[in-house]
């Protein structure tokens, strides 16, 4: 593929910003681009695995109090954005001949709807639920800040890969680091797998050994 094809199909808005880089740095953009396209393949095993862990654990503890229909009953505790994204859900399972189960309505939900269960909002909610999330025996000092702010980083980077956009200027090794270490809060078992499938540590040192300098940030 030329440049110029690369323009035509990927856009000239979106391929400027690896034209830019390799501008920048005496490179080839459409290597830079292809880059962008191993390490979002190489971190979608992790996003992936802390999307499906996190969703499942937070109706798991949720569900022993407040049963597993908790999803469709309208709970309290749930901002109007995410009872809003409950419905659209909802109207969608039949299109699909889906049923409106807990299961499949919390399988549609993306995970911008999990994460404001860990916001200062939520600390009500954190107190009588959601600390329990955390795999026993949990480490000392474990609060809802230690799930906000990691995933307020992560959601960013897991958005970006999910609309194809660059995210070689981000710090990727920490950012994995912070979905490694809430995926082991959640489920160690859930963990374990992840190391199985995941190839990120091996693609990214083959990133940095082709391009030391030009990405400090990693």
């Amino acid at each position: 593929m030329t440049p110029d094809e690369a323009r035509d199909i990927l856009s000239p808005e979106r391929f400027s910003t690896y034209e830019t880089w390799a501008a920048a740095h005496g490179r080839d953009a459409l290597n830079i681009y292809e880059w962008n396209i191993r390490l979002s393949s190489a971190l979608y095993p992790s996003l992936q695995n802390l999307e499906v862990t996190l969703r499942n654990q937070i109706h798991r503890v949720i569900s022993r109090t407040n049963g597993a229909n908790w999803i469709l009953n309208r709970p309290n505790y749930l901002t109007h954005s995410q009872l809003l994204k409950i419905e659209e859900v909802r109207n969608q399972l039949p299109m699909e001949r889906k049923d409106q189960s807990p299961g499949q309505v919390i399988a549609g939900l993306s995970f911008g709807f999990w994460t404001p269960f860990f916001s200062s909002s939520a600390e009500g909610l954190w107190r009588t639920h959601l600390r329990n999330i955390v795999a026993r025996p949990a480490p000392a000092g474990i609060n809802r800040k230690s799930f906000s702010a990691p995933l307020d980083r992560i959601r960013p980077l897991r958005n970006r890969i999910a609309h194809h956009e660059p995210i070689l200027h981000l710090p990727l090794s920490d950012l994995h680091s912070e979905i490694v270490g809430l995926t082991t809060l959640l489920h160690p078992a859930s963990e374990a797998w992840r190391q199985r499938v995941c190839t990120f540590a091996d693609t990214h040192q083959q990133f940095l050994a082709e391009c030391p300098n030009e990405f400090d940030k990693n």
